[in-house]
């Protein structure tokens, strides 16, 4: 017989009810592709429609640990955009729609925060901030100055060692004999066990 642990059926926890957790409702947000995500009931069913000057559309379902994400294929473009999500809710089989509205601010950057979020109760209206145009800065001229062209009439020093004592040995033989015995015995134990 089969354990619920090794088929899968292992219920660890109660069924999360349905939320979208990013992008709130009137958000400004950074990131030009950004991440939607959420939790959910497992395996249900979630319909994705963003409308931006392209509508995108998905459909996704909720996985083994209650959350749902989606991304828009491509980089949407600064301004408002209308997020629809609809969920079918599988006990009751209704379905429920959620619509969020959120901004893409102008200035876009892949390393800003993927959203910044606002207090309760009221929306982000996009700041345009005026931008700087780039004043020319003096260019430095660079001026020779005279170099040498001797080059030094004594050799560099080199350093030898010292053999008035005779020529160091490099090593001694007895050690190595011990080790490659050593060894030897203790391959030849393992293979006779």
């Amino acid at each position: 017989m089969e354990s619920k642990l090794e088929t899968g059926e292992l219920d660890l926890g109660q069924e999360k009810e349905f939320k979208i957790i990013n992008p709130n409702d009137g958000e400004t947000i950074s990131i030009p592709k950004p991440e939607i995500f959420g939790e959910g009931p497992r395996g249900a069913k979630v319909e994705i429609t963003l409308e931006s000057p392209v509508t995108y559309e998905s459909e996704i379902e909720i996985n083994s640990n209650g959350e749902w994400q989606w991304a828009p294929p491509q980089n949407l473009t600064p301004g408002a955009h209308t997020l629809t999500v609809e969920y079918t809710d599988p006990d009751t089989g209704e379905m429920e729609t959620f619509v969020r509205t959120f901004v893409l601010a102008a200035e876009t950057g892949e390393g800003g925060p993927a959203f910044s979020a606002t207090p309760s109760g009221s929306t982000a209206t996009p700041t345009v901030s005026p931008t700087n145009t780039p004043t020319e800065a003096p260019v430095p001229t660079a001026t020779a100055e005279p170099t040498s062209t001797t080059e030094p009439t004594t050799p560099p020093r080199k350093s030898q060692p010292s053999t008035e004592s005779g020529v160091p040995e490099s090593g001694f033989f007895g050690p190595t004999l011990i080790l490659f015995g050593g060894a030897a015995i203790l391959f030849f134990s393992l293979v006779l066990i």
